[in-house]
């Protein structure tokens, strides 16, 4: 009897903490709203990032363009109107890649005319030369401002019709410079002439002629003469 009443007593006590359970209502995780305050200062936050990300491309994109200028600018050729010395000028001309092609035609880089264009026309360009003196054969007609000099015939004051026979530019190249530019020579040695060392090439119509006046090889050969054939 005793133990029955205690079995009861156990399971009103179980009953009523069931029903305790089930009256206690369920607790759920509501979402936090957001205000629209909060909402503001978000996307203020993201467009200031979205501004920032954009500043750094383009001056990232600034930087590389600068720096591809920068290198197109280095990788130019050289500006001839930037050269002060006007025989470095002709220094570079005879290092041209041309150069050897435009003397087999008579041209010379920079010269506006040709091997046998008449007198006349080199005075339509240049004036009056700056300084008149004889060569063999007639007279080297000089001028300053294309640091040239054109061999003309000794009746060329009577006669502007007639043609040039020779250019003539002042140079300073060594030998090995001289050889890169034109290739191996016809010809080379001391003249015995006039005792210069000779650097000779043929190119059919047209003869070339650098000279180092010391008659030392090793010395800066300090002209080129280039004659048309027959006239030599």
């Amino acid at each position: 009897m005793y133990g029955r009443g205690i079995l009861l007593f156990f399971m009103s006590v179980l009953i009523l903490i069931g029903c305790s359970n089930s009256a206690q209502p369920e607790q759920q995780n509501e979402p936090v709203s957001s205000t629209p305050e909060a909402e503001e200062q978000k996307t203020n936050e993201e467009v200031a990032g979205e501004d920032t990300t954009t500043e750094e491309t383009d001056q990232s994109s600034e930087s590389e363009e600068s720096t591809t200028d920068s290198q197109t600018e280095s990788s130019d050729p050289v500006d001839e109107g930037n050269i002060a010395d006007p025989i470095q000028l002709n220094n570079e001309k005879v290092k041209d890649a041309s150069f050897m092609t435009r003397l087999a035609k008579g041209e010379v880089r920079g010269l506006d005319v040709t091997l046998e264009d008449k007198i006349k026309e080199v005075e339509a360009l240049y004036g009056k030369p700056d300084e008149v003196s004889e060569i063999e054969g007639g007279y080297k007609l000089d001028y300053v401002d294309c640091t040239c000099g054109f061999g003309v015939d000794r009746e060329y004051k009577e006669s502007k019709d007639l043609p040039i026979s020779s250019f003539h530019l002042p140079i300073r190249l060594t030998l090995e410079e001289v050889k890169q530019a034109a290739g191996e020579p016809t010809a080379e040695g001391v003249n015995e002439m006039n005792g210069s060392y000779h650097v000779f090439y043929d190119l059919g119509t047209y003869q070339v002629y650098f000279e180092q006046s010391d008659g030392e090889a090793s010395g800066l050969f300090e002209s080129l003469t280039v004659f048309i054939k027959q006239n030599v």
